[in-house]
C-alpha cells in the first residue's frame, strides 16, 4: 500500500495494556513513531476490515498555520496500516467521524482562523475505507460558525450541529446553537440558527427512537438539553445549572437519557457527575462520584452487559497545573461507581478522550499523552483493554 505524496508520517504511541485482576495496568507493549509533530487523539471507531480508526489532530500546536486533521487505521495490535491528513494546511481541527451506509466515512472538522483571519470555517470530507478522498467542502458562506458533531439526518443527508463563534461575530454576544443539514455529496440544503430559542454552543446531536432529536449544548460551564422534532422545530429546552461540562449523554431503554460531565459542588476540583432525565428533560437521579483528585470527563459508551463505561482523565491539582493519569470509570444503570482504573507514568500526563466496546467484550480507547511541563511532545495513543 502506498502512501500520498506530501503525507506528513503520523506521530503515533500505541500501547497494548491488560487488566489485572486487581486492576493494575501493566504495558506489554508500546510503537513510537516520532516525527517530531504533535498529535491529539480525537476519536476512535471500529474499522469494517478489522482494527481501528483513529482521528487525531496533526500539528506542532493549536495555533500551528500548518495543523491538519489526520486519520490513521491500525490493528489490533497497534500496527500502522495506513494515515491521511486531510485540509490544506491552513490550521484545521478534527470534531467528528461518522460512519456512512455505503461503507464509507464522514470527517468533520474546522478551520481555525481561516483565509488568512476571515474566521472559523466548517470542513467536511467523505473518504473510503482506505482513507482517501471522495469529496470535500468547506463552507465559506458561514464564517464564524464552528462545527460540533454530525449524524445522519432524518430525512435523508446529514445533520451538523454547530456554534456560532461569539468572539469573533458582532451581532450575538453568546455563542448560539446553529443546525446545519446536507445532502449526500456534503451540499448545504439548510441553514437555522437558535439564538432566542438553545442558549450556549452545539456539542452532540443524536436521533431518538421515535423519530426526534436530542441536542446537547453548553452555556459557559453548564449543561443545556434540548429535544426538536423530525422538522427542527425546539420542543423543550433543559438548563441544568449545577451541571458542569457535559461531554455527551446516551438515551435508555426507558425513554430517558443519561448525561456525563462534571461537579465542582464537593471541592474546587471537578468530579464525575452522572445525571438521568425523563423523556421531558426533567431530572430523575444524579450520582456524584467524589474523590481527592480532579477528574475530566471526556466520552461514556453504554455497555452490551448493562452499565457505562467513561473515559477521562484524573489528577492530583487541576488539568492545568498537575500530572494527570487516564481514568476508566465503570458504573451500572443507576450510576452507581463499580470501578476505576487509572494508568499512566506519574511524571507525565495522559487522558483519554473516546472509547468503545470491541466485538470481544474488550475496552479500545484513544487519548493523548505528553511529558509534563512540554506541549510540544504531545502525542496521540492508543490502549486497547
Amino acid at each position: 500500500m502506498h502512501f500520498n505524496k506530501g503525507i506528513l508520517a503520523v506521530l503515533l504511541l500505541l500501547l497494548l495494556v491488560s487488566c489485572r485482576k486487581e486492576s493494575v495496568w501493566d504495558i506489554s507493549k508500546g510503537l513510537p513513531l516520532s516525527d517530531g509533530l504533535r498529535r491529539e487523539g480525537e476519536m476512535i471507531l471500529p474499522h469494517p476490515d478489522g482494527g481501528f480508526l483513529l482521528l487525531a489532530d496533526q500539528g506542532n500546536s493549536e495555533s500551528d498555520p500548518n495543523r491538519k486533521i489526520a486519520l490513521v487505521h491500525v490493528d489490533r495490535d497497534g500496527g500502522l496500516l495506513w494515515a491521511r491528513t486531510f485540509g490544506d494546511g491552513k490550521n484545521e481541527g478534527a470534531r467528528d467521524l461518522l460512519p456512512t451506509s455505503d461503507g464509507n466515512f464522514l470527517v468533520l472538522g474546522n478551520i481555525y482562523d481561516a483565509y488568512n483571519g476571515a474566521g472559523i470555517v466548517m470542513f467536511l470530507a467523505k473518504v473510503d475505507p482506505l482513507g482517501n478522498t471522495l469529496w470535500s467542502k468547506t463552507f465559506d458562506n458561514h464564517p464564524h460558525v464552528w462545527a460540533g458533531s454530525i449524524i445522519a439526518a432524518l430525512d435523508g443527508g446529514y445533520l451538523i450541529a454547530a456554534a456560532l463563534d461569539a468572539d469573533r461575530h458582532s451581532v450575538h454576544d453568546e455563542d448560539g446553537v446553529v443546525l446545519v443539514n446536507v445532502d449526500e455529496a456534503g451540499n448545504e440544503t439548510l441553514f437555522r440558527t437558535y439564538y432566542s430559542q438553545i442558549p450556549g454552543s452545539s456539542m452532540k446531536i443524536q436521533q431518538t427512537t421515535d423519530g426526534a432529536y436530542l441536542l446537547l449544548s453548553r452555556v459557559r460551564a453548564y449543561g443545556v438539553l434540548s429535544r426538536l422534532d423530525a422538522s427542527g422545530s425546539v420542543v423543550w429546552t433543559k438548563e441544568y445549572l449545577d451541571f458542569a461540562y457535559p461531554c455527551t449523554f446516551i438515551q435508555a431503554d426507558d425513554g430517558g437519557t443519561v448525561l456525563f460531565g462534571e461537579d465542582f459542588a464537593a471541592k474546587s476540583l471537578s468530579d464525575l457527575s452522572v445525571m438521568k432525565v425523563d423523556a421531558n428533560g426533567n431530572e430523575l437521579w444524579r450520582q456524584n462520584h467524589i474523590d481527592d483528585h480532579s477528574q475530566r470527563v471526556n466520552d461514556a459508551i453504554k455497555l452490551v452487559g448493562g452499565g457505562f463505561a467513561i473515559v477521562g482523565g484524573t489528577c492530583l491539582k487541576d488539568h492545568f497545573h498537575g500530572t494527570e493519569d487516564l481514568r476508566i470509570w465503570k458504573i451500572d444503570d443507576a450510576g452507581n461507581l463499580l470501578s476505576t482504573t487509572d494508568y499512566g507514568p506519574k511524571e507525565d500526563q495522559q487522558y483519554g478522550t473516546s472509547i468503545l466496546e470491541d466485538a470481544d467484550g474488550s475496552f479500545a480507547m484513544v487519548g493523548t499523552t505528553w511529558g509534563w511541563g512540554n506541549d510540544e511532545t504531545k502525542q496521540m495513543f492508543l490502549v486497547i483493554d
